[in-house]
């Protein structure tokens, strides 16, 4: 199955930032996280993490994102990386606020 482009380049920064020991950039974050918002828990931490970059709980975003790790388990070899990328941000950004033009943020566009 071929990729897409944003496929392409959040997997592309997952290897390098696993490579160099580097935390991948808010909008590789944030992309990875579109692919996993379901939206059905309004207010949730994941649904606020959506919304705004904002981490109030890290363990509670990734456990909603990957539905308690069912998620992970049943991915692809290139999106288990790109979660384990995505929880590792996390863990870096929990308790800090929400991000100034978060939703402009995407995978393989600089800010």
């Amino acid at each position: 199955m071929q990729q897409s482009a944003e496929e392409v380049a959040v997997f592309t920064e997952c290897r390098a930032a696993r490579k160099y020991g580097l935390v991948i950039s808010d909008g590789c974050a944030r992309t990875i996280a579109g692919w996993y918002v379901d939206g059905s828990a309004t207010g949730s931490a994941g649904d606020v993490f959506h919304a705004t970059g904002e981490v109030i709980d890290a363990n509670r975003i990734f456990a909603e994102y990957t539905m308690g790790g069912i998620r992970y388990v049943g991915a692809s070899a290139r999106h288990r990386r790109a979660i384990e990328q995505f929880a590792v941000y996390l863990l870096t950004r929990t308790g800090r606020g929400p991000i100034p033009g978060w939703s402009s943020c995407r995978a393989g566009f600089r800010r």
